[in-house]
């Protein structure tokens, strides 16, 4: 029984949501102190709408449309549609890991239902069924009004990415597998503009293939302590993601290798920020002059421009920017040394077109002296 639900070391504490249910990727394992406060609590707040800690089982698609609206689900919840409460598919594994279980969930069972409320869901979905094999996939469904898309009140939001027993069985080690759906699960939850936290750092490497770092100048460095929840973090900078958002989805509409782009703001901090502005080439002084106009790029003719002028002369309110290839490791940094100023978004547009068009070299740091050999 312990190796069934993967109790390696005891005391374990497992909750089962359902107990017709008994395939371990079905229940909820309590990591914690094990305390009477703490377990209660865990206990009390498991299915609790707030919590997401247990995914939700539906059986049609108004269900499913009652278990992803809400505001409790800000950022979109992650569906699991499998053939059977047995287990045994390819996504088994996959719907167990913690980058997808510290979000939103909700699965199907195909097997479990009545036949026209799997046939609809599976066609919604977009996935195959037959009498001898059903398809199975962990689809991501964006928050009400994020989808772009007109749904009647009963039908949920068409599904916004998908991931397969295709990608489960990609080519690679089951560790390169695992990185790959992490990645794919943090990308789905992004905001077009993210803002840079210490302890997420990892998760967001290789979730797009290239990261447009913007450092912030000390200037209008929030006043807030650097060691801030995430959810405080990200509401930092309004004005500067508002113009970032405004060119991200102007350049993807005209040029689809803005898609793989994801402007990432880095808050000035203490060492650790320093130490991450550091090792990208990247100066520790603020510039002092912003990036101006170069080759001319067709996916930045119809970014708008704000008044900038007061940045050009004026230290302390100019961007560092440095664009990473998180395939390559490569860092891609301005030629003059310039940086981007908030409301000035065509020259940064075109910095980034010049590097994906390849008329930027990648950064090489040099030597402090000069090798004898």
């Amino acid at each position: 029984l312990a190796a069934r639900y993967g109790a390696l070391r005891t005391p374990a504490v497992f909750v089962f949501p359902d107990t017709r249910l008994l395939n371990p990727r079905w229940q909820v394992r309590f990591d914690g102190q094990l305390v009477h406060n703490n377990l209660v609590a865990f206990a009390r707040g498991m299915l609790a709408s707030a919590m997401h800690t247990a995914p939700q089982r539906v059986a049609s698609l108004a269900d499913l449309r009652a278990a992803t609206a809400g505001g409790a689900n800000a950022t979109g919840t992650f569906v699991g549609l499998f053939a059977s409460a047995a287990g045994g598919g390819a996504l088994e594994d996959f719907w167990t890991m913690e980058c997808l279980r510290r979000h939103p969930r909700a699965f199907v069972l195909f097997d479990d239902m009545p036949a026209r409320e799997a046939e609809r869901l599976w066609q919604w979905a977009g996935l195959a069924h037959s009498a001898r094999s059903v398809e199975e996939a962990i689809v991501y469904l964006p928050a009400d009004g994020e989808s772009g898309e007109e749904e009647c009140a009963e039908s949920p939001p068409r599904p916004a990415e998908i991931f397969d027993a295709r990608g489960a069985s990609a080519q690679g080690s089951w560790r390169d597998r695992i990185d790959r759906f992490c990645a794919w699960c943090e990308r789905q939850t992004l905001a077009p503009v993210a803002v840079f936290d210490v302890q997420r750092a990892a998760a967001l490497d290789r979730t797009f293939e290239w990261l447009l770092l913007l450092f912030a100048p000390r200037a209008s460095a929030p006043s807030s302590p650097p060691r801030q929840p995430w959810e405080v973090r990200r509401k930092y900078f309004a004005e500067e993601r508002r113009l970032l958002e405004a060119l991200v989805v102007t350049a993807r509409a005209s040029d689809g290798r803005y898609r793989e782009v994801l402007p990432l703001l880095v808050p000035e901090g203490a060492e650790d920020i320093a130490a991450f502005r550091s090792s990208f080439g990247v100066a520790p002084q603020d510039p002092t002059v912003a990036m101006a106009a170069g080759i001319a790029e067709p996916a930045c003719a119809a970014v708008s421009t704000e008044e900038a002028a007061r940045c050009v002369s004026s230290p302390g309110g100019i961007w560092a920017a440095a664009l990473f290839n998180t395939q390559t490791r490569r860092t891609y940094l301005e030629p003059e040394g310039r940086g981007w100023c908030p409301g000035h978004e065509v020259p940064l547009c075109g910095f980034v077109g010049a590097v994906l068009g390849g008329h930027v070299p990648p950064y090489m740091p040099s030597a402090e002296a000069p090798r004898d050999d």
